[in-house]
């Protein structure tokens, strides 16, 4: 059975030691009086504390606790990296998959000649104005022009 003082009773649970006179006044905590010097038993917070919702802080849990969120927020972070990497991998196998689906839907439905057909659909799986251009003979504002015209027909 360890007894602390009023300050330290204070001090482990977070008040006041005005707190902690009043209730030992109140007869909440008892207390042992020796001299001028009052001193409570240590259980005796413990126990009192959840009634009082208290949390009791000491420093050395404190920092254990802290270091143990520091270390699960490290592996999360890790993991959310993993998981955005997986994502990104496969983001750019679903891009290429989807693409070469709505480049076949394109062409099924949207009534274009075949090289007007195949800049856009180039257009769709990433590739730039500038290399479609090189590919065919064409103005970067002729592609375009293709792109657009393309996407608005297939709209209609």
């Amino acid at each position: 059975m360890k007894k602390i003082t009023r300050k330290e009773a204070a001090d482990y649970l977070g008040t006041s030691t005005q707190t902690i006179s009043n209730w030992v006044s109140r007869g909440v905590i008892n207390a042992v009086k020796a001299g001028k010097q009052i001193y409570i038993d240590e259980k005796e917070l413990k126990k009192i504390a959840p009634q009082y919702k208290i949390i009791i802080a000491k420093e050395e849990g404190v920092a254990m606790k802290e270091k143990e969120l520091d270390a699960k927020i490290i592996e999360l972070e890790t993991s959310i990296r993993e998981v955005k990497e997986q994502c990104l991998h496969l983001n750019a196998l679903n891009k290429r998959y989807i693409c070469g689906s709505i480049c076949e839907l394109f062409k099924g439905f949207v009534p274009m000649n075949e090289r007007d057909t195949n800049i856009i659909c180039r257009y769709l799986r990433s590739e730039s104005v500038q290399s479609i251009a090189d590919c065919y003979g064409l103005s970067t504002n002729r592609v375009l022009q293709i792109i657009a015209n393309g996407l608005c027909n297939g709209q209609k």
